[in-house]
């Protein structure tokens, strides 16, 4: 290595053939989750990058054994108070992810993902020109802001279909379901899946060698016509009021209004998406599931120190949840017995348990 400097947050190393490895290990916590001054420092050193004429490539990592980031540090929304302060705060995010996704037209860049890469991890990885992943089971992607009454406001609305498509983007930012990485591979939302050993020797390749990018589909492109989206959204509008109701759960539905109005293209819709989730931070929907997050958490400190060991599972209920408990519990190695009124339940459960374990 030639050079190393440490940040409060980022440890900046330069090494021997000038690829410079940015490793985030935020200094107040076990898990990186993004905030306002770690971007400030971020975009410190993006800046520092462009005045260093001879840096080839940018590798960003994490610096943290539990994953790479688990998204943005949701303490910092409570204490905004309406909604031109949470439209400034995202928006200024969004400028500094826009300065990390600019920073391709001078050299290459890649986000190394081991571990969890979630909701503003996952968007600050779509603002790299690569993303290569660790072949783990512990490594997952994905956009779980509307199990917090939001969505992606770090332009991960407006990056995500660009890069997968339309379709796949949907269902990931709709649902905030993430998935492993070798899905996240054949969607296309990484470049490559390596065992953790060729992690760094695969960087190294992608940022000396710059492989091209897959484009899109033209199928796909023509989906983000402005006078196609209106008939698309129809579609997507339907399936969402088939399971819930905008006025208990408005983040999916605005997901699907940003898009119709404003697609994946320019400034407007970055825009747009900001003033969106900023509406959003404000409302009961989100307040309230913000809550119930922070007391989850709570209740889960609370059990972490008592002694428990389990051996038998028995699931009282063989509906969708209760046989998918049950089928989960017995891949954890438990022994489970499964009860119902109605047969046809158990054997349903059965058949969705022989689904999960192929």
């Amino acid at each position: 290595m030639i050079s190393t400097t440490t940040y409060k947050n980022w440890k900046k190393t330069i090494d021997v053939d000038q690829i410079l490895w940015l490793t985030l290990d935020r200094h107040d916590a076990a898990v990186n989750a993004l905030n306002a001054e770690i971007l400030l420092e971020l975009d410190q050193i993006l800046t520092e990058m462009i005045q260093e004429k001879s840096l080839i490539g940018l590798v960003i990592q994490s610096g943290k054994s539990s994953g790479f980031i688990a998204g943005a540090d949701i303490e910092q929304f409570v204490a905004l108070e309406n909604d031109t302060d949470a439209f400034k705060a995202v928006r200024d995010s969004q400028l500094i992810l826009d300065k990390l996704a600019l920073m391709a037209l001078k050299m290459p860049t890649l986000a190394l993902i081991k571990g969890f890469c979630l909701g503003g991890g996952l968007e600050l990885a779509l603002a790299c020109q690569y993303r290569i992943a660790d072949d783990s089971p512990k490594t997952i992607l994905g956009a779980p802001e509307v199990q917090l009454g939001l969505h992606p406001g770090w332009g991960g609305t407006v990056r995500l279909p660009a890069l997968i498509g339309l379709f796949p983007a949907m269902r990931l930012n709709l649902s905030g379901t993430p998935v492993h990485a070798k899905i996240a591979a054949k969607l296309k939302l990484i470049d490559a899946i390596v065992p953790e050993r060729h992690l760094i020797k695969a960087a190294r390749h992608y940022i000396l060698n710059k492989p091209a990018k897959q484009k899109l589909k033209c199928d796909q492109t023509i989906f983000n016509l402005a006078f196609i989206r209106p008939w698309i959204g129809k579609i997507f509008y339907k399936k969402l009021a088939a399971k819930i109701s905008k006025s208990h759960y408005p983040a999916p539905y605005a997901i699907v209004d940003n898009w119709v109005k404003n697609g994946i293209r320019g400034e407007a819709a970055m825009v747009r998406e900001a003033e969106s989730i900023a509406e959003l931070m404000m409302g009961k929907t989100s307040r309230n599931l913000v809550r119930a997050f922070f007391l989850q958490t709570r209740l889960k400190g609370l059990a972490k120190d008592i002694p428990f060991s389990c051996e038998h599972v028995h699931v009282i209920g063989a509906g969708v949840m209760g046989g998918d408990i049950a089928a989960w519990c017995a891949l954890k190695g438990f022994k489970v017995t499964l009860q119902d009124q109605l047969p046809e339940l158990l054997s349903s459960a059965i058949a969705r348990a022989n689904a999960l374990y192929q």
